[in-house]
């Protein structure tokens, strides 16, 4: 349902769609829409649409957060905030993989609170081949690299989809 008249609000369905994967793919691109309006249109706009403010509210507001210093980020990762992940600045996984110790993987100084619709696109992010990287995804140009470059890269992907400033 798009009332507005404004060509680029996503339709959003009156009922409450059963896939999961549906839900997620109508609540990212209504938190897109919502990044281009002023306040209190993104109040209106989600007062209107009912069952998705009810379920994602929280995380479509959370993806128009400004960029914040990684300090910031480091420290809100200690209390957990509805519409926000906990995300590694080191991908957990493949550092396990190479043999880094659960010490520093797990360590505060690797997690950081990001919205989760951005954590998303981080995480798909380093699956996709880029051109930056040879060809390679970012998770295949670090296998076997560094710590050091792998928080390079991941401050990096964290610039790169707005998350630090």
């Amino acid at each position: 349902m798009a009332v507005s008249g404004d060509p680029d609000e996503p339709k959003i369905p009156h009922r409450r769609l059963a896939r999961a994967r549906e839900r997620n793919r109508i609540g990212r691109a209504a938190a897109g829409y919502l990044r281009t309006l002023p306040l209190w249109q993104q109040f209106r706009f989600l007062a209107r649409v009912g069952w998705l403010a009810n379920e994602a509210g929280h995380t479509i507001r959370s993806y128009s957060d400004e960029p914040r210093a990684l300090e910031e980020l480091k420290e809100r990762a200690t209390v957990p905030s509805s519409g926000y992940d906990i995300h590694h600045i080191v991908e957990k996984t493949p550092a396990y993989r190479d043999g880094f110790s659960r010490e520093m993987i797990e360590s505060p100084d690797n997690k950081v609170l990001v919205p989760r619709y951005k954590h998303w696109e981080i995480t798909a992010w380093y699956a996709k081949r880029n051109g930056k990287f040879g060809g390679l995804s970012p998770r295949e140009a670090l296998r076997n690299a560094t710590w050091r470059r792998r928080v390079e890269i991941g401050l990096s992907a964290f610039r790169e989809h707005g998350v630090l400033r």
